[in-house]
């Protein structure tokens, strides 16, 4: 059932016109959350392909002098790496932009997951409920177990990506808000 969604959810992102200005909507929606606007650390996903672009939403993040972690992939694990511009990343697995390879060495460039308040989350679909389908591999997951029990999941998706119910299993962490290009859903009932 999950590879159906993803097939179905993928085909229908790809062929979803104005993604640009779609995203920049869907930004908007999250930097005007009070949770985003008081947290000091963020993690944020750097989107590819169809995904939600976040490039403006990070350098936004930059620009109002948050601490802004982006994740890269090392041994199967996400990684949260210390960004200071957007010129740290360069295409690096599944053509995903990542850290640079030399400051990746920097030990002080090395987010600890516990520091991290917000977490701002890629998915293929996504439910009201807040539960979400990534591409299958649980990195999101394994890195979310780590993260503090305060820390805020924010899922980013567009509407189209929105199903009825995605199917969980025992390791899948739920998001505390979901933000679309026309909605920010409250799925753990403790945000505006």
């Amino acid at each position: 059932m999950k590879k159906s969604i993803r097939l179905e959810i993928m085909s229908q992102r790809s062929k979803l016109k104005h993604r640009e200005q779609r995203s920049l909507e869907i930004s908007q929606r999250c930097l005007d959350q009070t949770v985003v606007l008081q947290s000091k650390t963020i993690l944020a996903y750097v989107g590819v392909r169809t995904e939600v672009q976040t490039t403006a939403f990070i350098s936004t993040l930059l620009g109002l002098g948050k601490s802004v972690a982006v994740p890269y992939c090392q041994d199967g694990q996400l990684i949260p790496f210390q960004l200071e511009s957007l010129n740290d990343l360069t295409p690096g697995m599944y053509g995903i932009p990542e850290p640079k390879t030399d400051l990746r060495q920097i030990a002080g460039r090395r987010v600890s997951v516990d520091r991290i308040e917000t977490f701002i989350v890629p998915g293929v679909a996504f439910d009201r409920c807040g539960r979400r389908l990534g591409h299958g591999k649980g990195y999101y997951d394994r890195l979310l177990q780590w993260g503090s029990n305060d820390a805020v999941k924010i899922g980013l998706a567009f509407e189209c990506q929105l199903v009825p119910e995605i199917p969980i299993e025992h390791h899948d962490i739920p998001m505390d808000y979901l933000v679309t290009e026309t909605a920010v859903y409250n799925t753990a009932n403790n945000l505006e």
